[in-house]
């Protein structure tokens, strides 16, 4: 039944991903941008059934629903690429798109059982084939395969995690939970699956995970690293040549060393002490392995439900490093009644169909000549075709534009330089844009609200925009299932249960900032290792967080602490003299925060006519008066206003505003 469903799961993929292809290729749209998008719909499947299977492992009870949990994704992996692979992407097959787009479908892979990654490998035609991944990966699979064999009743075995590591050689990392006896222990296998490793320190880094087998194929010192080395998990498979019989024998010493690890476990005297940071590995900085974390953005959805069915442009302000980029970004599909389209002005070059609009409107202000009239609308048509799902034509579009900041920068530095190109280029787009969103939705998305208002004269979008208060991940007191605490789950693991209170208390503190609720957690992590808490010693409470905030966020503690640089750089930036010049808008809120902060310690609230007070020196640089500063800080998650009180948006960050050193320029 397994086999047939993959089969009908690999003819769907094939049909899909050459439906696909063959839709661009009559619209126009590049090669490069083609494959580009072919590969992100096919890292999209992937992932959803890994989703699947993550939602489904915390209610396993038994080894055999963990085996048929893990058979079904399996199969269900393989057989889309299986069926990717036979795709006819016009001259050339989906075979060879996969053996480019490698880190692409790795991470999905390792969720497979070893037999099903092995007779896929083998489907490759030879002169496409991964033979690296064929020695090292493959054996690996097969390895933790046999070795799951041993679990029975009660006791099972699923995998949890599967990444690429960030750096070169590029490594994949497999990491597997085991429940035997009622207690849990994780295994970690590594493997190298492009080139050989010639460097020592490059497997000491692997052996540092504490991974129960890494398997590479090596030459040189590292060769010599590892004969040196007394009961190393290092496997070296430089010998080992792609044939199936050779592979599965090599995948024997994988078994045999992930055995030796888990009776070494077993004898440790004190198991069950927390020794790992798990938030620590909360990818933060990895956007592919961050999908595996993603939480469904109700609040968002919701959001852009409010305003869909009219038109107009909107603009969606937030703090830095708040989720914009990612929660939106998973909206750009069709719904009921549009599609929406996500446009960065950030530099993507791995994701080149996010920066259509980008390159266009460079393009027409290098070309210093007048716009068309309808430049703008075959813009949209192309950033939509690059984007969107094939039949988007006869419905309304919703344009998303985030780091919006940086078009409107550009704009005003192409016409600084160049008046001429003002009424070329600048005027007639703006104009354009106003069209456009007479009858669709233009939203903006960035940190600052003012960056619009530029070419005031004569400017006819600015006075069209709206801002509307982009939130944070949601939460409700002593509730259980909510966005945040759902994101607490995935940073923290299963390792470290919390109770309702403990979400409360952070969400206190962050306010649901993603970044820094990891930041914050990390922190809390190092500090229970250092106090020598227990796993499974109960629930994480307000009365833990308590004893840590203590010790942790006082501002002596904030000032030299390592945990917050990037969001410490940033303050300091903002609060600098170049920040005044540059950014009066922010160098005026965040002075704000540091003045509730710190006049305000205890409650960090300060009364209506206090804070007109604190905010009355900072309006002549922000150009706006206290009252429009509150309004425009709260819409962006800076500050909020309750009560007749005003608070800090998010207490963390008045904090580190309160321990920030300004740069000296």
């Amino acid at each position: 039944m397994l086999d047939e469903v993959s089969r009908a799961l690999a003819e769907h993929a094939q049909d899909i991903f050459s439906r696909g292809f063959q839709h661009l290729d009559s619209k126009g749209v590049s090669n490069e941008v083609a494959e580009i998008k072919s590969i992100n719909g096919l890292q999209k499947f992937l992932y959803l059934v890994v989703t699947l299977l993550l939602e489904q492992r915390d209610g396993i009870k038994n080894s055999r629903d963990a085996r048929l949990l893990w058979d079904i994704a399996s199969s269900l992996i393989v057989g889309v690429l299986r069926g990717y692979g036979r795709l006819d992407a016009g001259d050339m097959q989906g075979w060879v798109l996969l053996r480019r787009s490698l880190r692409t479908w790795l991470p999905p892979l390792g969720f497979t059982r070893g037999a099903d990654a092995l007779q896929l490998i083998q489907d490759f035609p030879s002169t496409e084939r991964p033979d690296d991944i064929f020695v090292t990966i493959v054996p690996a699979l097969l390895g933790v395969e046999k070795f799951g064999n041993r679990f029975h009743g009660a006791d099972f075995m699923l995998p949890r995690l599967s990444r690429v590591a960030i750096g070169e050689p590029p490594r994949l990392d497999l990491t597997y939970t085991t429940s035997e006896s009622g207690s849990t222990r994780e295994l970690i296998v590594s493997c190298f699956f492009q080139g050989t490793v010639a460097e020592a320190r490059v497997l000491a880094e692997a052996v540092a995970l504490r991974a129960s087998a890494v398997v590479v194929k090596t030459r040189g010192l590292a060769k010599t690293w590892i004969d040196g080395q007394q009961a190393s998990p290092v496997l070296d498979a430089s010998d080992v040549l792609p044939i199936a019989e050779q592979t599965e024998n090599f995948s024997e010493m994988v078994r045999a060393s992930l055995e030796t690890s888990a009776h070494a476990q077993s004898d440790l005297i004190d198991a069950d002490s927390l020794g790992r940071n798990f938030a620590r590995e909360f990818p933060l900085e990895d956007p592919d392995f961050r999908k595996l974390f993603l939480v469904e953005r109700h609040s968002v959805k919701r959001l852009l439900e409010q305003f869909e069915e009219g038109s107009g442009i909107h603009l969606w302000c937030s703090v830095r490093r708040s989720g914009k980029t990612t929660a939106v970004s998973s909206l750009s599909d069709m719904t009921a009644r549009s599609v929406v389209v996500f446009q960065t002005m950030d530099h993507q070059p791995n994701q080149p169909e996010l920066n259509v609009f980008l390159k266009r409107v460079r393009d027409a202000f290098a070309a210093r000549q007048g716009i068309a009239e309808d430049f703008f609308a075959k813009v949209v048509r192309e950033c939509a075709l690059s984007n969107a799902p094939i039949d988007y034509e006869q419905r309304k579009v919703v344009l998303i534009i985030d780091e919006y900041e940086t078009l409107f920068g550009m704009i005003l530095a192409y016409t600084s330089d160049d008046v001429g190109l003002r009424y070329l280029v600048a005027q007639p787009l703006l104009s354009q844009m106003v069209g456009f969103a007479a009858s669709n939705l233009l939203v903006f998305m960035g940190q600052r609200p003012d960056a619009h208002l530029i070419l005031s004269s004569q400017n006819q979008l600015s006075p069209l925009v709206r801002q509307h208060n982009f939130p944070l991940f949601e939460h409700f007191a002593g509730a259980t299932d909510t966005e945040f605490t759902q994101f607490l789950r995935r940073v923290l693991t299963e390792k470290l249960p919390f109770a309702p209170s403990f979400a409360d208390v952070v969400f206190h503190e962050t306010s649901g900032h993603p970044y820094l609720t990891v930041n914050l957690l990390v922190d809390l992590c190092d500090w229970l290792i250092q106090n020598r808490r227990k796993e499974g010693h109960g629930d994480l409470d307000s009365a833990v967080y308590a004893a840590f905030a203590k010790d942790r966020l006082s501002q002596a503690a904030l000032e030299r602490s390592p945990y917050y640089s990037f969001f410490h750089g940033m303050l300091s930036e903002y609060l600098s003299e170049l920040g005044r010049r540059n950014e009066p808008w922010l160098y005026a809120v965040s002075s704000i925060l540091i003045q509730i902060a710190r006049k305000h310690p205890k409650s960090f609230g300060s009364s209506l006519p206090g804070f007109q007070q604190i905010a009355a020196p900072y309006g002549p640089v922000a150009r706006a008066t206290p009252e429009r500063l509150l309004a425009s800080a709260v819409m962006s998650n800076f500050l909020k206003e309750s009560d007749g009180q005003v608070f800090p948006g998010i207490r963390l960050m008045a904090r580190l505003a309160a321990s920030a050193v300004p740069n000296v320029n």
